[in-house]
Formats: structure tokens, C-alpha cells, sequence
């Protein structure tokens, strides 16, 4: 169901600054389907479209700090300069000390709905 909705989950650790998406996300990502695709919080952020990835940043920022859910749609670019709109949703869990530990949610590939030739007149 996940896969046909092009929909998947995502983890930020941020003791380790990793984030794991899930293996039905990977193809998105050049990667094999049969195992969940793992980056250095950097290198997922620079698959954010730079146009898109101030304002991104600044949500995620909000949700870390302000302890409020995530919610963005915004623009990945792969390698092959393919581009997809997505939508994500997370919320952070924090430890005894109020530091953040992990942010968890999902994220989907929005782009038919998203693009202007998907549109019903």
C-alpha cells in the first residue's frame, strides 16, 4: 500500500545526524528497494531543491525547537536531475533533558498532484 501511494517513512538521529528513509523510498533516491537508504544529515538536505531549502530548514528548525509537528512540501532533486515534489510529516521525541533525539515521520512523493498537468479543468 505504502509503495503504491509512494509513500514511506523517515528518522532523524540527531546524536548520530543521520537520517533513514524507508526502503520503498529508495528508488527515489538511486538506491535498492530491499533495504531502508540511510545519508548524513548534509547530503539529505542537499537533495532539497535550492530554492526550497531556506524555507525547509526553517520548518524543521521551528519543529526542533517549538517542539510543534513538521509539515512541508517542498522539492527533491536527484542525481539524474530528475525532480520531485514531495510532502513530509514528522514529529521529535526528545530525551529527560529536552535535547532532541530523533524526529520521526513520513514522506510522499506529491509530485502528480503537485504538477499543473495533472490538473483537472
Amino acid at each position: 500500500a505504502q509503495q503504491l501511494a509512494k509513500l514511506g517513512t523517515w528518522e532523524h538521529f540527531f546524536e548520530r545526524n543521520t537520517i533513514r528513509v524507508s526502503a520503498n523510498l529508495g528508488v527515489y533516491f538511486n538506491k535498492t528497494i530491499d533495504a531502508p537508504v540511510v545519508f548524513i544529515f548534509d547530503e539529505f538536505v542537499n537533495l532539497v531543491v535550492e530554492s526550497d531549502r531556506e524555507r525547509v530548514m526553517a520548518c524543521y528548525r521551528d519543529s526542533v525547537v517549538k517542539g510543534v509537528p513538521f509539515n512541508c512540501v517542498y522539492r527533491i532533486q536527484l542525481s539524474d536531475k530528475s525532480v520531485y515534489t514531495v510532502e513530509a510529516f514528522a514529529v521529535v521525541t526528545y530525551d529527560l533533558k529536552n535535547n532532541p533525539q530523533s524526529a520521526f515521520g513520513t514522506i510522499q512523493d506529491i509530485s502528480q498532484r503537485s504538477s499543473p498537468d495533472s490538473m483537472v479543468l
